[in-house]
């Protein structure tokens, strides 16, 4: 099993990695014009020989090898996994991190063999510490590798973490198994590795580098896997009449609330459900069958329907316009379907599409369209999904709202077209060069400004920076300030109610509610805003019993008596989680709130039994089945499909006011981006 390719896409060339290799393979070719015997005496002398420990041999043996099949292996794994690890640390930082892991295996093989007379040459130990980092920063993305028995040859993808975990524990197995007979260097490996693993791990726990956010195995930034509250694993007693179970004995499950599962036809076969779900989408009870598609996906996976079911789901979702659904299912997909399922390239076709054309998720689109570009089998698919990925790289690499690129007067903002995780030391750092502003401002800045870069620039300085940022792997828009769409202040929601022409709102406790026509919605925002709040409390215990104080009184021997000086407070913090849902129409511009836990609700049957809780994330699913083609950020999603804390993070806010930048930039993105 050799691994032949990885996924995971990069943002700045690998420098360093290819510099290495060249280092790597001119050094090996120097070494063979020496002849054989020339050959041989350059592996004694620069060898790393035990016996001999030498800090000069610690570094030149990196850059020997013993032959073609050790050089090209070497070079192999290097090239693949190296590329990524440099992206994450940077140029200068993976040169460093390179050699320490390289010194690191050295040592390592040193220690288990002390007193060895027998020279080892290889860049594997220093390779070995970048699969670990690798492991680390990117365990759930696919590496491609090539199988064979006998006459049997497959590709297969797998995850990078089964992939570098097998090559650790074979390490760990040839350790024991060949022990002293063999010549190769397992424990330089095993110590490179954990080296890698470790110091990676320290370095991210300290924020030195930052782990990119996982894009769907390789394949998909939104990896959709849901921990689902409609879902657990508690076995068969249910502690309420509302639970519905299926199955037998421990491995049960419960779905909470029967009402909703019979409603949208949750049934213990999982054919029965894919069945149902595309029955509703056929007889065009969207709502129903949006429901159903998030219990599905909430399921356990032993209880699941096979991923092949899913894309039929999709489809349905795609020709009805819900695409937030759509590109929901197909992500999960996606996760589910084994490496070698032939529907993999035709899933990411159709996912690309719906994330460049209606998600405007344009960094996941480019990942995706990029992989059916190498591997689809159809030339037609190939052809459509090269010209969408055009139209996507061309969108990410313009810096200006202007075709062509005037704006020569008044102040510019800059704005990223991407919301994916950045360095933001980086950003700092060109920021700070081009508005003569010192970095601890601009980096504090930047950390609250969700999305935008930089206000209040001349435009020619504005457009020096944006093409700065956009050699670096940033993608950003250059907007004049005058053109920002302004944030209108937000009406809080008493009431709500969706309806298919429209939904019903309601701002005050008392009158009817006002219908919003789908036409007029521009774009809907939801998101967690985590709030740490100072709660008073009474020390009871303080002062004695009762938390009353005593003093003395009087003149003399006077004998003390209680003086009540009332309680003593303390006070302990507490962090408050809401969801907020975030509707803005136009005609007039308006920014319409719901918040969790405080507005009423009329809709589905089970309105008047359900908790608050699930009334809201059901108006939310709603709005989803009807408001089709309505963009919406993936909170949205999140709320309706009950979303994990792992998911939630690109969409937790610690203060409402946050909430609203954000809103502020994603109004620039759906206007110009």
């Amino acid at each position: 099993m050799i691994p032949i390719g990885d996924d995971t896409p990069r943002q700045k060339p690998a420098f360093v990695t290819w510099s290495l290799i060249a280092v790597n393979v001119v050094v090996f070719l120097a070494c063979l014009s020496g002849g054989a015997e020339g050959f041989k005496d350059t592996l004694n002398t620069w060898g790393l020989t035990p016996a001999h420990l030498s800090p000069v041999t610690l570094l030149t043996s990196m850059f020997l090898h013993a032959g073609f099949f050790h050089i090209i292996g070497n070079m192999l794994y290097l090239g693949i996994f190296g590329d990524n690890v440099e992206d994450v640390f940077g140029h200068v930082w993976f040169l460093v991190f390179y050699l320490a892991m390289g010194l690191a295996a050295g040592l390592g093989h040193y220690a288990s063999n002390v007193d060895s007379i027998i020279p080892t040459v290889g860049a594997s130990g220093a390779i070995s510490g970048v699969l670990g980092a690798y492991a680390f920063l990117f365990p759930r993305n696919r590496v491609r590798v090539l199988f064979w028995w006998y006459f049997y040859v497959r590709v297969f993808r797998i995850s990078a973490g089964w992939m570098l975990g097998f090559y650790f524990i074979l390490q760990l197995v040839m350790v024991f198994v060949a022990g002293g007979a063999s010549n190769v260097a397992y424990w330089a490996h095993i110590g490179g590795f954990l080296s890698g693993l470790v110091i990676t791990a320290v370095l991210v726990s300290l924020k030195v580098i930052t782990i990119p956010q996982a894009p769907g195995a390789g394949r998909t930034s939104s990896r959709m896997r849901l921990v689902n509250e409609f879902t657990s694993r508690e076995g068969p007693n249910a502690p309420d009449a509302n639970v519905k179970v299926y199955g037998n004995g421990a491995g049960a499950y419960k779905v909470v609330s029967s009402g909703v599962a019979d409603s949208v036809g949750m049934s213990a076969e999982p054919a029965a459900r894919i069945s149902a779900i595309l029955a509703a989408v056929s007889s065009g009870e969207i709502a129903r069958a949006v429901k159903a598609t998030h219990l599905e996906l909430g399921l356990p996976t032993k209880y699941a329907a096979r991923p092949g079911a899913l894309t039929r789901v999709a489809d349905a979702f795609y020709h009805e316009k819900v695409y937030p659904v759509a590109f929901h299912v197909y992500s999960t997909f996606l996760d589910r379907a084994p490496g070698d399922d032939a529907r993999i390239p035709e899933v990411e076709f159709r996912a690309g599409i719906i994330a460049a054309r209606h998600l405007g998720d344009f960094t996941v689109a480019e990942r995706l369209l990029a992989d059916v570009v190498r591997r689809h089998e159809s030339s037609e698919r190939c052809r459509l999904a090269q010209s969408e990925l055009d139209k996507v790289r061309a969108n990410l690499v313009r810096t200006t709202i202007d075709e062509d690129g005037g704006l020569l007067g008044g102040p510019c903002a800059i704005i990223r077209q991407t919301s994916e995780m950045v360095n933001i030391s980086r950003i700092g750092r060109l920021v700070s060069k081009a508005a003569g502003k010192p970095l601890a401002d601009v980096t504090r800045l930047l950390k609250g400004s969700m999305g935008f870069v930089a206000t209040g620039m001349e435009p020619v300085k504005a457009k020096i920076l944006a093409s700065g940022l956009q050699e670096s792997g940033i993608p950003v828009l250059v907007v004049p300030e005058e053109k920002l769409i302004a944030l209108p202040a937000a009406q809080k929601i008493s009431w709500a109610a969706v309806r298919e022409d429209g939904i019903e709102l309601r701002t005050g406790l008392e009158g009817s509610g006002v219908v919003t026509e789908w036409d007029r919605i521009f774009y809907a925002s939801a998101g967690k805003v985590v709030l740490t709040k100072r709660k008073r409390v009474v020390d009871g215990l303080a002062g004695g019993l009762g938390g009353r104080h005593y003093a003395s009184i009087g003149i003399g021997n006077a004998p003390a008596v209680p003086i009540d000086q009332g309680p003593k407070w303390e006070f302990k913090e507490e962090k408050v989680e809401t969801l907020i849902f975030d509707i803005f129409t136009l005609d007039p511009f308006t920014c319409l709130r719901c918040i969790d836990g405080k507005m009423g609700f009329r809709g589905s049957p089970q309105a008047v039994t359900m908790s608050s809780h699930l009334n809201f994330k059901h108006l939310v699913s709603d709005f989803l089945a009807f408001g089709r083609g309505v963009s919406t950020n993936e909170g949205v999603e999140f709320i309706a499909a009950n979303a994990s804390q792992r998911q939630w993070r690109r969409a937790t806010f610690n203060s409402i006011r946050n909430f609203e930048r954000y809103n502020y930039w994603r109004l620039q993105l759906e206007q110009y981006g």
